[in-house]
């Protein structure tokens, strides 16, 4: 009993959650695709409806688990093949899919909503074929699946003469005719043709997706996902070279280490100036309170980096330029952005909706409060006699609307007076409460 535990524990590991409680997302790791109304079973774990969220190394279901918010996830080169039920039980469950997993197990996804479990398996085996091809050690465990004979995780998939066929033996598809022509080259010549053939794919990828603007909408996910597999590759090139430098590779592996330094960085940024790769949509998310919470948790994961650069606090018109720049194409409505913000309360997410009386709207650091702000501007006045909205904005690094708001915020409890004249709006001390004290 202690090995299977233990194997159940390797196979399916707790996984992190952002302050919004969405995947933490590791070192070059991106998203691919969202599921939502997704149950996981395997063994002893019954996690009922969730989110899956398929990345470019794992699969991670983010749902309400022993009454909190929790997350796990099964690492895709724990995962053999993806399949279908079929014969009598798919009568029962033709919407779920069944998982070969490492030491033997097999985990169930049963999709409760309107979801494709055929789009689903694509995506999930696209993901696992743009693995790093690493050797395998020969195993004498076979992965199984229930098809039409049951069984527990250490039934075999069997056919009409009921033997037990290992999941090495079974291919996720079938090649493409460029992959089948290049298996006429072996050794290094072979791997050399397919990387030349993989960069030729690449360059008329980037050729299409940047030709005209309904390509690149056609294109944006894939070009997402030919990012992640050039960043693994850097990694991995930069690794050989910093081990060639210290085995003495001389100045030829210094001059690849640089090269490859200088294509990370260019890779950097096109992957910036790409932003969230797996976008939550009404078409993965329906259109009712499910998408509203999930895209006011991408909202909150997208915008809380970026708040500490404007002081903090970001208007809602800026906050939608830069969170439909992050989307790409998949653009949101200004509606949906107001909605999904009114949710930030409800959802305990790690930012504020601020509405101030008049009806300007921000999303704010829970760390900026009036109290924060009044001890700026009374240090602002002890090199300043009076204190506009653009002496606060130079100092804290909000625009000078949002300061208005705070200053008038503070006049209205009683901190401060205003005197507007033709030169504009100054706050000063009000002195008449302090002598009233």
């Amino acid at each position: 009993m202690a090995v299977v535990n233990t194997s159940i524990t390797a196979v399916l590991a707790p996984a992190s959650l952002t302050p919004a409680e969405m995947p933490q997302m590791g070192a070059g790791e991106a998203g691919i695709s969202i599921e939502p109304r997704v149950s996981l079973n395997l063994e002893a774990y019954a996690l009922s409806e969730g989110a899956i969220h398929i990345t470019n190394r794992r699969l991670v279901w983010v749902g309400q688990h022993a009454g909190a918010r929790s997350a796990f996830e099964i690492l895709l080169t724990h995962i053999s093949s993806v399949v279908v039920p079929s014969g009598f039980k798919a009568l029962f469950r033709s919407n779920s899919l069944n998982l070969a997993l490492s030491f033997g197990y097999v985990a169930t996804l049963t999709f409760l909503g309107h979801s494709d479990p055929a789009r689903f398996k694509e995506t999930l085996e696209l993901a696992i074929r743009q693995l790093p091809k690493l050797p395998s050690a020969p195993s004498s465990s076979t992965s199984s699946l229930p098809g039409s004979s049951t069984g527990g995780h250490g039934a075999g998939l069997s056919g009409g003469g009921g033997a037990t066929v290992s999941s090495s033996s079974l291919p996720a598809t079938l090649p493409a005719d460029d992959e089948l022509r290049s298996l006429q080259y072996v050794g290094v010549r072979g791997v050399m043709q397919r990387q030349r053939q993989e960069l030729d794919r690449s360059e008329r990828d980037i050729a299409d997706a940047f030709g005209d603007l309904k390509t690149l909408m056609a294109k944006a996910k894939e070009m997402v996902t030919l990012v992640d597999a050039h960043s693994a590759r850097l990694a991995r090139r930069r690794h050989e070279s910093s081990g060639s430098a210290t085995g003495g590779g001389g100045a030829g592996a210094s001059g690849d280490a640089a090269q490859t330094q200088a294509e990370e960085e260019s890779l950097l940024q096109f992957a910036l100036s790409l932003g969230i790769s797996a976008p939550v949509t009404r078409d993965t998310h329906g259109t009712g309170s499910r998408y509203m919470s999930e895209l006011a948790r991408q909202l909150a994961d997208t915008l809380l980096p970026a708040l500490p650069r404007y002081g903090g606090m970001l208007a809602l018109p800026d906050a939608y330029c830069l969170f439909n720049r992050a989307r790409g194409t998949c653009l949101v409505s200004p509606e949906d952005l107001v909605q999904a913000c009114e949710m930030f309360a409800t959802l305990k997410l790690p930012v504020i909706y601020v509405v101030f009386p008049s009806g300007v709207k921000a999303i704010q650091d829970p760390a900026v409060s009036l109290a924060s702000v009044g001890a700026l501007v009374t240090d602002l006045f002890t090199s300043h006699p009076a204190v506009s909205a653009m002496d606060l904005a130079a100092r804290c690094g909000r625009s000078a609307v949002l300061c208005t708001e705070q200053l008038l915020a503070l006049e209205r409890s009683g901190a401060l007076c205003r005197d507007d004249t033709v030169d504009g709006l100054c706050f000063y001390p009000n002195r008449f409460l302090r002598e009233a004290g």
